[in-house]
């Protein structure tokens, strides 16, 4: 019980890590597209 649930809690984590690097590498994205471009 306490082993799965502290996987479940270590892979959430890095899920919402990811999702947040996604998020913030998207927003620099747009941010330079921004800057060159227009």
């Amino acid at each position: 019980m306490f082993m799965t649930f502290e996987v479940r809690i270590m892979t959430y984590e890095v899920r919402s890590k990811s999702l947040a690097a996604q998020f913030i590498s998207k927003k620099k994205f747009r941010s330079c597209l921004a800057h060159s471009g227009n």
